[in-house]
């Protein structure tokens, strides 16, 4: 299985690059010559490359190094739209099989390229427990320790201890350009919530107290900012400028589908649900929120025949033009435009029941920034 070049060996610092000689001779002057781009004329472009392509830029020179490097550029190039939006990473969250992938699709056949992970993940003899969060970010607990790990730069950041987690999210607070965990412990029927941002030194205990119980077995999902629980009947969001939980009524869903499970998930930067179907369905229905902050919004943007009927959780994210659907042990490409679902054939790997597969966009910024690596 080929290997994916996301992660970066770009540990070293702009202050390494090569300095160049005092002295050239006019023939070298002339052979070096580079036409002069203005600053921000160099950032609009850079703005525009993959994540995983900068991390190379950043040994083209050290004035590129350290506009890379800035937090003010990551910010720009993780709320920009770019080439990497709908890749779609597959992991096992509670697996020996600590590697991550990325999902190559050629119709009608799929592969997965592996991305190497941190040494401290690939050679712990212990379980690791690692899911994506969000923003490129990873949550990882290891050897009794929890981390946030971001693969495009190979950097694995340590996190203040705190109280056993039964649920935590990842959110990014725009007026402050702040990054937030939120780390929710239920016991004995009392939710315990602390909030962490990234550079401090330790968890904050908060007095915030959900509307309902939710989901926590599942993931939350992270869109618009905020984080993000599937309930019986609403949505369970944490609003990470407010450090309080709102929540959303569910799409309509009729007599037959208020028994049915459904499946929160990110489509495009946006929250999005399906039901899962009854054995009669001719279709599913893929809801998306239009109106997060005001009415609230649903919109059935996508009608998928034939339904999504499965005993197990379904894995639904965008690709390109439609979405990719895992159902099962098998992968299938829903394409808006005939309306029709494509399975994808794979000899090599098998999709795995209860895997994970998330939209993935490598972030720039650099976790040495917030506190100890390990």
């Amino acid at each position: 299985m080929a290997e994916d070049e996301i992660t970066g060996a770009e540990n070293q610092l702009c202050e390494g690059q090569k300095a160049k000689p005092k002295f050239k001779s006019k023939k070298e002057e002339e052979e070096e010559e580079i036409p002069y781009l203005a600053v921000e004329l160099v950032i609009n472009i850079l703005l525009r490359l993959p994540a995983n392509l900068l991390v190379r830029c950043r040994q083209v020179c050290r004035s590129w190094c350290e506009v890379i490097d800035s937090l003010s550029f990551a910010h720009k190039h993780q709320a920009s739209y770019h080439m990497e939006e709908f890749r779609v990473v597959y992991y096992e969250t509670r697996s020996h099989d600590k590697n991550l992938y990325l999902l190559n699709i050629d119709e009608p056949n799929y592969s997965f390229r592996r991305i190497r992970v941190h040494p401290m993940i690939a050679d712990s003899h212990m379980l690791c427990w690692l899911d994506y969060i969000g923003y490129g970010l990873f949550y990882v607990f290891c050897n009794g320790q929890t981390f946030l790990y971001n693969p495009i730069r190979g950097q694995m950041l340590i996190l203040p201890l705190t109280l056993l987690s039964t649920s935590y999210g990842l959110g990014f607070d725009n007026a402050t350009n702040t990054y937030k965990l939120v780390n929710v412990l239920l016991l004995e029927g009392k939710y315990w919530i602390q909030v962490y941002t990234l550079g401090t030194s330790s968890w904050r205990q908060i007095s915030a107290v959900p509307p309902c119980e939710f989901d926590w077995h599942l993931a939350p999902v992270p869109a618009y900012g905020d984080v993000h629980w599937g309930s019986k009947n609403l949505i369970v969001s944490f609003d990470l400028k407010k450090e309080e939980f709102k929540s959303t009524p569910l799409p309509y869903r009729d007599r037959f589908q208020e028994t049915r499970d459904y499946k929160l998930f990110d489509f495009r930067g946006a929250l999005a649900v399906v039901y899962e179907s009854y054995s009669f369905s001719s279709y599913s229905a893929i809801w998306v929120l239009k109106d997060y902050d005001n009415n609230s919004r649903w919109a059935k943007d996508y009608n998928i025949r034939p339904a999504l009927s499965s005993r197990y959780v379904l894995q639904v994210t965008a690709w390109n033009d439609g979405m990719i659907i895992g159902k099962g042990e098998n992968l299938f490409y829903y394409d808006p435009k005939s309306d029709g679902l494509t399975t994808l054939d794979n000899e090599g790997f098998r999709y795995v029941n209860g895997s994970e597969m998330r939209n993935y966009t490598g972030n720039l910024i650099s976790l040495k920034n917030y506190g100890d690596l390990a």
